[in-house]
């Protein structure tokens, strides 16, 4: 279920919030269904079934633990799961992945765009790879393994070897891969595929 708009509404001379909501079907946008339900009725929250889940949006994650559990489980992260691993010792970390999502991916084409950048505050040396982000849409249909090993060579263009990744230490990790997903767009509802290859490293500012 996904909410669309909120309305209030005058009911036998009460306000109340009602969503208006779609009901997806998965891989068939004639058989969505919408509605109105009573905001008092419903709670906030996602499905955390991800080895079955497709996509869930970055801001639906309730903390660092959850996100990383998305990424190691997700049935759709593979292509995250191979970049973190080019990091050993930089933990994911929900929120400078919402930063790198929100501030960084200027080629996205989620429902997680955002044209009004987050604060950063609690975060310091952040270092961002656009070079590599604007190569992989580039190549968004070009295979997980060339993917990775277009990757792997930039890194190491900007000076961030393997060896080098393996020493760094205090660096958080934040990403968000949207490799290709189905889905449907936020504006009208119609079927399209969801894109966003972000990654950067940052330090918790103490």
């Amino acid at each position: 279920m996904y909410r669309k708009a909120t309305f209030t509404m005058l009911h036998n001379k009460k306000q109340s919030t009602y969503y208006y909501v779609r009901m997806q079907a998965d891989g068939n946008s004639s058989k969505n269904a919408y509605g109105y339900v009573a905001a008092s009725q419903v709670a906030a929250g996602h499905n955390t079934n991800y080895k079955q889940i497709d996509y869930t949006q970055i801001d639906q994650f309730t903390d660092s633990t959850d996100y990383q559990n998305y990424i190691q489980n997700g049935k759709k992260q593979k292509l995250a799961r191979s970049i973190v691993k080019l990091f050993p010792n930089s933990q994911v970390d929900l929120g400078l992945s919402r930063i790198a999502a929100h501030d960084y991916d200027t080629f996205e084409s989620t429902p997680d765009g955002d044209s009004t950048p987050i604060s950063k505050k609690g975060y310091a040396d952040i270092k961002s790879f656009s070079s590599i982000q604007k190569w992989l849409y580039a190549h968004e249909k070009a295979s997980n393994a060339t993917k990775l090993a277009g990757i792997e060579k930039l890194l190491d263009k900007e000076g961030y070897t393997a060896n080098k990744r393996a020493a760094m230490s205090g660096y958080k990790l934040g990403i968000q891969i949207v490799n290709n997903i189905p889905g449907y767009s936020s504006e009208n509802d119609k079927p399209t595929r969801w894109k966003g290859y972000v990654f950067i490293l940052g330090r918790v500012d103490k």
